[in-house]
């Protein structure tokens, strides 16, 4: 079972690739027998270059909720949303282009193409959406990065939610630097109570959901049959695409609330995120 300690806090004005760089030569001089063998980021290419350029050995992949968060804000942009909510296929199609990055690598412009053929057959036109993805997530992010196949964490939700703690603790999205160092002081504290639980052979969080656990062995089960040869890139894509339901479901009916309640959006979204992130680890 994987535990999640953050080991490093830094405040930054900028997200540059030199100011990344800075960060971690600091880390790397502190730690210098630090050698990771993979590396989670979302797509954003200052941080991913800099982890990549100084870490070279490590597994670098891209985080599989970033990707479909932003596909789903695609989905939004395009006109999309109308169709998914009452066309059963269409929203089958977007949750099987979702995921596209559990094949691996080398088969994922394979399978971006048979889905495409799929919406043909089926008279779903989703043309811009598929220009889209392969633009950007196949030509530019590069299906070598976006492939999350058989890796043992598929995304960096540990990082948001200690993120979201950390809002929760300081109850307010911007407080000051005094309250701020206080909280994360708080939370550094809890997180050494959690090593010295773990050291002794104890859980120091709650168990998996049933459902993430189910999804994980769906997602697992049709890995081994898929690289095998026993079923097809299609009906790979099929199987899995089930593991996107509750994220889906979520989106489209948080969307129909804010719509319903604008007023509470922004209460909605947190919620929402806590709620479906933890499906997709």
């Amino acid at each position: 079972m994987f535990q999640s300690v953050p080991i490093l806090f830094a405040l930054m004005q900028k997200k540059t690739k030199m100011a990344y760089n800075l960060i971690i030569e600091n880390l790397k001089s502190l730690a210098p027998t630090l050698k990771p063998t993979s590396i989670i980021t979302d797509f954003e290419s200052a941080l991913r270059d800099s982890l990549v350029d100084n870490f070279p050995e490590a597994i670098s992949h891209g985080c599989w909720f970033h990707h479909n968060q932003a596909l789903w804000k695609k989905v939004v942009k395009l006109g999309f949303l109308q169709l998914a909510n009452t066309n059963d296929i269409a929203l089958k199609i977007i949750r099987m282009l979702m995921s596209l990055p559990l094949l691996p690598a080398r088969y994922m412009q394979l399978g971006f193409e048979e889905l495409h053929q799929y919406s043909r057959e089926e008279n779903i036109n989703l043309e811009t959406l598929f220009s889209y993805y392969e633009t950007f997530w196949l030509n530019r992010m590069g299906s070598q990065f976006v492939s999350v196949h058989n890796c043992p964490r598929r995304t960096n939700n540990n990082v948001e939610s200690f993120h979201n703690k950390l809002r929760l603790k300081c109850c307010s999205p911007h407080p000051n630097l005094w309250v701020f160092i206080e909280k994360l002081c708080h939370m550094s504290r809890e997180y050494h109570i959690m090593i010295g639980q773990i050291n002794i052979g104890e859980r120091p969080t709650r168990s998996l959901s049933i459902k993430y656990l189910a999804n994980s062995k769906r997602i697992r089960d049709s890995t081994v049959e898929y690289d095998l040869e026993l079923i097809t890139i299609r009906d790979f894509l099929h199987r899995v695409s089930y593991s996107m339901e509750s994220y889906m479901n979520c989106q489209r009916h948080w969307i129909a609330n804010v719509e319903n309640e604008i007023g509470e959006k922004v209460v909605n979204q947190n919620h929402k995120f806590e709620k479906i992130k933890k499906y997709l680890m």
